[in-house]
């Protein structure tokens, strides 16, 4: 497969790609774990870093005394894990991340 043919089924632009070759780019977390899917190779070949190692423990749930304010706690869950997930992702990428959701959801 050529850089090219790579770049078009990754989405991503072939002058991003040659950079990553080069080493002169950084490769995004999301761009290697696309590009690991077409290649059918494990992602750490590609990126040994993965992002979301970085989350911090996940909040306690509320107490049975704390029930009366679990819309803060759902919201404070929120915020805490899915914020930090989803600014891994590029702007033009967070349609296809709400579609992931929703389809996980239904």
């Amino acid at each position: 497969m050529t850089v090219n043919e790579l770049a078009l089924k990754a989405k991503i632009a072939p002058t991003t790609l040659y950079s990553i070759i080069q080493r002169d780019t950084a490769i995004r977390f999301d761009t290697a774990l696309r590009i690991s899917n077409i290649l059918d190779i494990p992602v750490s070949s590609i990126c040994k870093d993965n992002p979301y190692d970085d989350i911090e423990t996940l909040p306690p749930l509320p107490s049975d005394s704390e029930k009366w304010n679990l819309n803060s706690h759902k919201n404070t869950y929120i915020s805490d894990r899915t914020a930090r997930i989803l600014k891994k992702f590029d702007y033009t990428e967070l349609p296809m991340v709400d579609q992931l959701i929703a389809d996980l959801y239904i």
